[in-house]
């Protein structure tokens, strides 16, 4: 199964709330207490997700924002 955010129902879209809603629930998909502690396939599968139509906006923006930084470009 792939990564995908999944409580976006209640989601209103705020910024502050995108970033809250989209540390925890990477953190609890890959079983991992820091972002840093993804491995590279992980976060392209984070990006690629990030990037897909199903993605709501806010939560693309702060995935985006939150793993950047950790991305081999």
């Amino acid at each position: 199964m792939s990564f995908k955010i999944k409580s976006t129902d209640t989601f209103d879209e705020e910024c502050d709330e995108a970033y809250e809603v989209a540390e925890k629930e990477m953190m609890e998909y890959y079983s991992v207490s820091k972002i840093n502690d993804l491995t590279q396939d992980q976060l392209d599968e984070i990006f690629i997700y990030s990037e897909d139509e199903d993605c709501e906006k806010w939560i693309g923006i702060a995935l985006r924002s939150l793993i950047g930084p950790l991305l081999d470009t």
